[in-house]
């Protein structure tokens, strides 16, 4: 793949750690051709799940059977 800091990604199967889809760095003119152009419609036909949209300071807390998110720029 061509993604940037991920060239190796095959797919963007998880461990089904989790019953949501985290959609990292929403926002992003790095990546707004790719939601618009492939990702999103992926997204949408492989998963039945809740998505989260974080944008590049965004991070996803999951602590026992709860989840916030955190703003990386914000965070103490």
């Amino acid at each position: 793949g061509d993604e940037v800091g991920a060239p190796n990604l095959t797919d963007y199967t998880c461990w089904n750690l989790v019953n949501f889809t985290v959609i990292p760095h929403w926002g992003s003119d790095l990546f707004k051709d790719k939601y618009l152009n492939e990702r999103m419609s992926q997204v949408y036909s492989e998963s039945v799940q809740p998505f989260i949209l974080c944008n590049d300071h965004e991070y996803v807390e999951v602590q026992d059977e709860s989840f916030k998110i955190i703003d990386s720029r914000t965070e103490k």
